[in-house]
């Protein structure tokens, strides 16, 4: 069944890729119409009550781009539906920071390049050793160029060993974990945030913990579509040694009393 997913989107048929169980703790890439998507895990075996990574790698084809959880003025969010045994579980899906596209007066916030999306994987302490347990995801994505999107679905598999130790996975697997892990937004101790709604600005004011320097550039990308009009850029200022990032409000801002959530990527880190 067709569908539009974009303002200038064409129809297009959602595409449905299955994969086939790969060998024990590594799964196969596969090939879906501009995007290659590979189920990993930090282990090529699982030890009872442990925990582990899992991801799912995707990789636009060049020109092409996937969403973050936000997508913006295009395409729907890139998304992970862990199959996991009923008595394992999964944690939050985490998103690495996203980047700005802008297109012919739209702004949208994505992915160009490689990247993964990642939890944390509990095993049950029930976990038989000798077992062999399959794992799995179903993801869905729009990956769109210019005017162009299509809509794509994929289901990865893969079979993991349970043993009385751990075993890791290939170190480049574990490099892709750790590159992705430092993309990850995060609290940073010491800094203190607060927001301020009124009129034509939506301003959050930044104070640093003692000795770190404030970031002269920053990309500020609102969790909640509708909070703040993404086609102007934030405005970063200094005040009282506080860092001042002003926004214009959206169609729906925040009022005074709610939360509002947004990732901060400076030019430098926060920490130094």
């Amino acid at each position: 069944m067709c569908r539009r997913l974009t303002l200038r989107a064409l129809l297009l048929c959602t595409i449905v890729v299955q994969a086939l169980f790969a060998p024990a703790g590594r799964a196969q890439p596969v090939e879906a119409p501009h995007v290659t998507a590979e189920l990993v895990t930090t282990v090529d075996a699982v030890a009872p009550a442990s925990r582990f990574e899992i991801g799912v790698r995707l990789h636009p084809e060049a020109g092409w781009h996937l969403y973050w959880s936000n997508p913006g003025d295009s395409g729907l969010p890139t998304t992970v539906d862990w199959d996991l045994p009923a008595d394992w579980s999964a944690g939050p899906l985490r998103y690495p920071h996203p980047q700005r596209f802008e297109d012919d007066g739209y702004t949208s916030y994505g992915y160009g390049d490689e990247f993964l999306l990642t939890a944390s994987v509990d095993v049950s302490a029930d976990a038989k050793s000798g077992a062999s347990v399959p794992i799995g995801a179903a993801v869905e994505w729009t990956v769109c160029r210019e005017e162009l999107c299509v809509p794509g679905e994929v289901d990865l598999s893969t079979v993991l060993p349970v043993s009385s130790a751990a075993a890791a996975a290939a170190s480049d697997t574990l490099r892709r974990f750790a590159t992705s892990a430092s993309r990850i937004p995060a609290e940073v101790p010491g800094w203190k945030v607060t927001a301020a709604a009124g009129g034509e600005a939506l301003a959050l004011v930044l104070h640093p913990p003692e000795g770190a320097a404030l970031p002269s550039r920053l990309e500020a990308f609102e969790s909640i579509d509708g909070t703040v009009d993404r086609r102007e850029r934030a405005r970063v200022g200094r005040f009282d040694g506080a860092l001042v990032v002003a926004m214009r409000p959206g169609p729906r801002p925040p009022a005074i009393g709610d939360r509002f959530a947004a990732v901060l990527v400076a030019d430098r880190p926060w920490g130094g």
